[in-house]
């Protein structure tokens, strides 16, 4: 089980989770063609998670201007299948520790010593 906002945030959706949450609480997004207004929702593996299509043009212009300023990356997660183009994603499996990156390093093996980059 993975919660929705981070998924759409690694799938580079919506740079930033604030606004990915806002976004999220107006029902933009659909699981399996089910509304969900709740960020910490449980995806699991095989849900298909994909932009209401009234909002389509939003997200895609949104996705575009960063693209233009070189704020995006383009390359998802092994674990996600993600279409730019029609904006959805395929919750494929869950990911491995070593997939998982964050601004600090947290050493899970010796009891979360946990020391900056």
């Amino acid at each position: 089980m993975y919660r929705l906002f981070m998924l759409l945030y690694r799938a580079n959706f919506v740079n930033n989770i604030f606004k990915l949450k806002f976004i999220i609480d107006r029902g933009i997004f659909l699981v399996n063609g089910e509304k969900k207004y709740y960020s910490n929702y449980n995806v699991k593996v095989g849900d298909l998670v994909q932009v209401d299509f009234k909002h389509k043009t939003l997200i895609y212009a949104d996705m575009m201007l960063r693209f233009e300023y070189k704020n995006i990356i383009w390359s998802p997660r092994k674990y996600l299948f993600v279409s730019y183009k029609f904006l959805f994603i395929f919750f494929l499996r869950p990911p491995k520790l070593k997939e998982l990156k964050y601004p600090i390093r947290i050493d899970v093996y010796k009891g979360g010593d946990i020391y900056f980059l």
